[in-house]
């Protein structure tokens, strides 16, 4: 799980949680606190990683859950809850690298599929959801709330169920 030999991507423990509550606010997510980082740590269907550059510090994190068994041929599925990556190293490849360890570990323990849902405006995550391989099936009204309402462009990937191939 190495993103370059100065910087690490590795799974989240309570450690990392007050730099992660800090960039949900820094990347406008302000539902994330450090309680809800906390409790999603404990709850055994969660999980999630950070990015931390040479220094230790969090540059960015993914986080969601894998629910088993839940499509029609017995595969699991994946949900991200929240990815960011610190402003000043967007557009690094920190969120493609958080993604695919994301991806991975969802097809180790048998998903089949990973959803998403983002704001309809966010057109940068969209295109980097696309490029790796993220297709939009439709759209919730309204689903992210503050000064104004906005929509969510719900997405999924199919996995290549690594788990199933190992067999």
């Amino acid at each position: 799980m190495i993103y370059s030999s100065q910087c690490t991507i590795l799974p989240f423990t309570e450690s990392h949680v007050p730099e992660m509550a800090a960039l949900a606010v820094e990347t406008y997510q302000s539902s994330w606190s450090a309680a809800a980082f906390t409790a999603l740590h404990h709850h055994p269907a969660q999980f999630g990683f950070v990015h931390c550059g040479p220094t230790g510090l969090v540059n960015g994190y993914v986080i969601g859950q894998y629910i088993p068994g839940c499509d029609d041929h017995g595969a699991g599925e994946g949900e991200i809850f929240s990815i960011a990556v610190k402003t000043t190293f967007q557009r690094q490849g920190i969120g493609l690298a958080l993604l695919r360890d994301f991806d991975h570990m969802v097809m180790m323990k048998g998903g089949g599929t990973l959803f998403l849902e983002v704001k309809e405006t966010n057109h940068g995550a969209k295109s980097l959801y696309q490029q790796h391989g993220f297709v939009s099936y439709g759209v919730r009204q309204h689903y992210y709330t503050g000064d104004v309402a906005q929509n969510a462009c719900l997405m999924k990937k199919i996995l290549k169920n690594v788990k199933k191939n190992l067999k």
